[in-house]
């Protein structure tokens, strides 16, 4: 694909992107990473969803992956993760299942079903910290003591 054909391929998709809102129609199927503002997602999504606005997903809607947003209201299906800085509220025909839920606050109605680890509080980090490993005891020593250039 040519550079800027990306449009094309999502007007032939329906997509459309009217006052900063995008939307996913219900007749879509979208593989891959998708930024944008305010998103609503109608139809199915495989992939990374990241917008620093508001996301939706209706009834309709489908999201197989990660949701990375400010504040999320989930009508639909959501197989994977929801990482949110503000709040996620759940519709009574909300499905999650899987992976992990990161929010400021949550807010669930009645008939939402919830099968997911949650995470949630006043500092709520998105970005995952990389842990270093420490260890300790004889395999170390020995693993050490190599790179430096001696046996045991």
């Amino acid at each position: 694909m040519r550079k800027g054909s990306l449009g094309i391929v999502a007007v032939l998709l329906g997509i459309s992107s009217l006052q900063s809102q995008t939307v996913i129609p219900v007749t879509a199927v979208f593989k891959g990473n998708f930024v944008g503002r305010d998103i609503i997602i109608e139809g199915k999504v495989e992939g990374v969803i990241s917008t620093d606005f508001e996301a939706e997903i209706t009834e309709e809607g489908e999201l197989i992956g990660k949701l990375e947003t400010t504040d999320a209201t989930i009508s639909g299906v959501v197989k994977g993760d929801i990482m949110a800085i503000g709040v996620v509220k759940c519709t009574p025909t909300a499905e999650i299942s899987g992976g992990v839920i990161v929010c400021r606050d949550l807010i669930v109605e009645e008939g939402a079903l919830i099968t997911s680890k949650v995470k949630m509080g006043e500092e709520v980090e998105l970005k995952k910290q990389k842990k270093r490993k420490t260890t300790t005891g004889r395999r170390s020593r020995r693993r050490r003591r190599r790179r430096r250039g001696r046996r045991f």
